[in-house]
């Protein structure tokens, strides 16, 4: 079974692209902490990614980028 436990949004291509590079790169046990501290019981995200109304702020991940 599989579950979406952590995702970002952005509204540019080129920093969604570079971002998911870096996490790539990323360490398992630092991906891990990363998940737990927006998610920390681990829940399904999927269902609550194409709710109506749902409240997920699009997020400037320009701003961790080197």
């Amino acid at each position: 079974m599989k579950k979406l436990v952590y995702f970002e949004m952005t509204d540019d291509i080129y920093v969604a692209l570079s971002r998911e590079k870096e996490l790539k790169k990323w360490r398992r046990e630092k991906k891990v902490d990363l998940i737990e501290t927006m998610n920390p019981t681990w829940k399904d995200l999927y269902k609550d990614l194409f709710e109506v109304g749902s409240n997920f702020p699009t997020t400037d991940l320009s701003r961790s980028l080197p």
